[in-house]
């Protein structure tokens, strides 16, 4: 077996061992994962797969490709958690081989291998290869056109001596065939179908600011003419005549025709069939809309996704100093990595820079920057160990003390945590053993010299610490998630019918999901009228907090017929009804009016 071969089947074995572990053992989650499964469901079971349907409602908020990967799943193994959520692990695997080939491309088998395994550890990468969410797909297919650039510029230095660009020479988009251009493109049409136009806008970006990068590149200047070099410099990157010469190296006529090709017919069909109610939605609302304000209170200042990457590469993130720092020797003019990290930066760069600027910001719009925040990673992981790179030894120790307090922080915070959220579970405190014991065991590594056992020290906590959170942590806490509990009230309160229920002031996509069905919204003053002589069969669901603020006093039989603590809520969940049925009433409802 290769070398190549070896590395692919182990980092395959690693994202089984840390995506599969109790993959469908917890409940969809709130919102995306609930919505998504709901979603899918709908569709399937109106066997439409062109519009997106949610609560007997066209859904607006993602394309369809994700729909369609969560509705194989659905027909693979039957409607499941595991089935909505298997799409999402293949899509990781497939993202962490890409990244193992891009890593190997730019800077050697090594560096690809620890750049593989880093994105397959990291948190939020895993957390999301294990949701039915449109992540795991948005990246892949971001990350195949880079994988394509790299293969097919002279950025590919897989099997050859790594030797210096020269400067008067510098990188083309015209270098990469027509072929490698239309394979990008054709993987950006995937991303549209995926997330929308960011999958074509940013990947194009990432790589037309590479390209700016090196036509404008010069030798670095003297200290007595920086700044005017600097602007000499800048004046090249933003020069008009540059950037249509970027523009046109990368093919775009072509990039236009494969896009329409991938992309265009369900963009059409959709917009047809909802006569453009689905295309005006997602285009002015959830792209234009999202940029321009910030929805639902997801605001950030201009360190926000700077913190984001932090918590989401944890626990790699504690040598983001070193891995910073060897970028910008790589950065240097003669240095045969310069390439490599300009390409990487630009992208990294490009998504970074454009999700700070919208008003709606959250931490997984910048996962595309992830298998490029790995490569960085591995880079100097792999330079590391076979000492072409040194670092400052208190800044390995700093490194190591950091996470020594990450898991003394989980020691001490989460019992605190778990008595207000989740009573009962404050067994989870435990986690933090693995960071606080990997910690001591790396900096004693890192101390003594034994670079190799240090670094696969800090592999091993990576992965025990998201297996633990998420195949034993997630399923502890899932068991006070509630929605399922609702579908079961409904099954004994009216067996071998399928009642209609109503929500105030509550409404969870979990809720459509477990009851499979549409769920009516309902407002104060509308409350009463559920209930009144001749309505249909309804039930209500709600919370105590919100029923006590129902002006009018409900007809006389309707009682609160079961009740249960609200996931994650300081509050009751209660479900109401008519109390004539042979059911245990658990009290009536003035019981909870002043």
């Amino acid at each position: 077996m290769t070398e190549s071969l070896r590395h692919q089947a182990f980092l395959i074995a690693i994202c089984a061992a840390v995506f599969l572990p109790n993959l469908g053992a917890t409940h969809l989650w709130e919102e995306d994962e609930a919505y998504f499964g709901r979603t899918a469901r709908e569709m399937l079971e109106r066997h439409d797969l062109v519009v997106p349907w949610f609560n007997g409602e066209i859904s607006l908020h993602k394309p369809i490709l994700m729909y369609w990967v969560i509705i194989a799943g659905y027909q693979a193994f039957g409607v499941s958690e595991f089935a909505a959520r298997f799409g999402s692990t293949l899509f990781g695997i497939g993202s962490v081989l890409l990244t193992y080939h891009l890593g190997r491309r730019l800077f050697s088998p090594g560096a690809g291998f620890w750049s593989g395994l880093i994105l397959a550890t990291s948190l939020h990468f895993v957390v999301v290869s294990r949701a039915a969410v449109a992540d795991p797909e948005l990246i892949f297919f971001c990350t195949i056109p880079l994988l394509l650039f790299a293969s097919g510029t002279r950025l590919n230095r897989a099997g050859t001596t790594p030797s210096p660009i020269p400067p008067n020479r510098p990188i083309s988009g015209s270098e990469l065939s027509w072929w490698g251009w239309a394979g990008a493109y054709a993987a950006m049409g995937a991303a549209v179908l995926t997330k929308g136009p960011v999958g074509c806008v940013l990947p194009t970006a990432g790589i037309g600011l590479f390209l700016l990068l090196c036509q404008a590149d010069i030798p670095a200047p003297d200290r007595s003419g920086r700044l005017l070099a600097c602007a000499h410099w800048l004046w090249r990157v933003v020069h008009p005549f540059a950037i249509a010469r970027t523009i046109w190296s990368m093919r775009p006529l072509t990039g236009v025709m494969i896009l329409a090709v991938v992309a265009l017919p369900w963009y059409a069909a959709v917009g047809y069939q909802t006569d453009g109610e689905w295309l005006r939605g997602f285009f002015l609302v959830h792209n234009v809309g999202r940029f321009v304000n910030s929805f639902e209170s997801h605001r950030g200042g201009p360190l926000y996704y700077l913190v984001a990457i932090c918590i989401g590469t944890f626990p790699w993130c504690i040598w983001n100093y070193q891995s910073l720092r060897q970028a910008w020797a790589g950065l240097q003019t003669g240095n045969p990595d310069r390439p490599a990290y300009q390409l990487l930066l630009a992208w990294i760069g490009v998504w970074i820079a454009a999700f700070t600027l919208a008003g709606t910001k959250l931490p997984h719009y910048v996962l595309p920057t992830y298998p490029a925040l790995a490569i960085l990673f591995g880079a100097f992981v792999d330079a590391w160990l076979g000492r072409h790179f040194e670092t400052s030894r208190n800044w390995l120790r700093a490194s190591w003390l950091t996470l020594i307090l990450v898991g003394t922080g989980i020691l001490v915070v989460m019992p605190l945590v778990a008595q207000r959220y989740a009573p009962g579970e404050e067994i989870l405190a435990l986690i933090g053993l693995i960071p606080l014991c990997g910690g001591v065991w790396g900096l004693w590594a890192s101390e003594a010299e034994h670079r190799r056992q240090a670094a696969i020290v800090l592999a091993g906590v990576a992965a025990l610490f998201s297996v633990t959170i998420l195949g034993w942590g997630a399923v502890r806490i899932d068991q006070h998630q509630k929605s399922h509990v609702v579908a079961g009230w409904l099954h004994e309160l009216a067996p071998g019918a399928q009642p209609r229920l109503a929500a105030l002031g509550c409404f969870e996509a979990s809720l459509a999901y477990y009851c499979n069905d549409n769920i009516r919204h309902v407002s104060n003053i509308d409350v009463v009228g559920l209930f009144a002589p001749g309505a249909e069969e309804t039930y209500l669901i709600t919370t105590d907090r919100l029923l006590a603020g129902v002006p009018d006093p409900l007809p006389d039989g309707v009682a609160i017929l079961r009740e249960t603590p609200r996931f994650l809520r300081p509050e009751k969940l209660l479900l109401i009804g008519r109390s004539d049925s042979p059911v245990r009433v658990v009290q009536s409802v003035s019981a909870l009016k002043p």
